[in-house]
């Protein structure tokens, strides 16, 4: 134990015991020097707990635009909405609607096929409605990544009601035994199982297609993935450098 010591070597050795180096190995007496070294060491903790998890989420969660799930919100942050060719009874639908938001949905509407309306997506403040399971299949096939991310969003909404029947005769005697199957593979789950299978081998095509691409282009795999990895810069390393200047000074 020493008396008292410098406000800089009090300084010092709080910066030293953050960085868990005794620069001194003596400790001062005077009850202000104390004080200076708790509030410091307080304050580092609390900084350094708060940029950390301000710097993790920066690096890990990627920074992203407001995302329409609602029918008002769609039809005030795109200009066209594309349908495929055959989806046209839904725009009528839409135009005949009591809500004025389904109205000019469906004014926003134009037809086409799934592909060309994707990629206007890209290009221009567009949105494409199409079955949910058709749509992600075909995003897998032409637009995912190796890593299996793709530049588009689905809505959580279910716009389009896709039905799917089996035509049998008007009061024919096996319909009631079909109706059961029916019932039997909707209750077991079957459908949702089909639905899965049917995405994972649409993704597991879609990184074999692109590892066959790769290899023939001769470009490196990590490259090509257009990964959304943030390399760590001087800027998220600001807030140690300021905690060092303040300490400093």
């Amino acid at each position: 134990r020493h008396g008292v010591l410098s406000t800089g070597s009090v300084v010092l050795e709080s910066v030293g015991t953050l960085l868990g180096q005794g620069l001194y190995g003596r400790l001062s007496t005077s009850q202000s020097n104390h004080i200076l070294v708790g509030t410091w060491l307080f304050f580092g903790v609390v900084l350094g707990t708060a940029y950390r998890a301000s710097l993790i989420a920066s690096l890990t969660l990627p920074r992203l635009p407001p995302r329409p799930e609602t029918v008002e919100e769609l039809v005030k942050a795109v200009d066209r909405v594309t349908i495929r060719s055959f989806d046209g009874s839904y725009k009528k639908l839409f135009l005949n609607s009591e809500s004025s938001a389904y109205r000019e949905l469906g004014s926003m509407m134009v037809g086409g096929n799934v592909t060309d309306g994707l990629n206007a997506a890209l290009k221009m403040k567009s949105a494409h409605i199409s079955g949910p399971l058709n749509l992600q299949v075909i995003i897998y096939r032409n637009f995912a990544t190796l890593d299996g991310t793709s530049p588009f969003y689905l809505g959580k909404e279910n716009l389009l009601q896709v039905s799917f029947a089996w035509p049998v005769p008007h009061d024919a005697p096996y319909t009631p035994q079909v109706d059961k199957c029916l019932r039997i593979i909707s209750q077991a789950g079957l459908y949702e199982q089909w639905k899965k299978e049917t995405l994972e081998a649409a993704a597991r095509e879609s990184r074999m297609k692109l590892r066959e691409e790769i290899k023939q282009q001769g470009q490196d795999g990590a490259e090509h993935s257009q990964s959304n990895v943030r390399r760590l810069s001087i800027i998220h390393m600001q807030g140690p450098l300021l905690l060092l200047l303040v300490g400093v000074t």
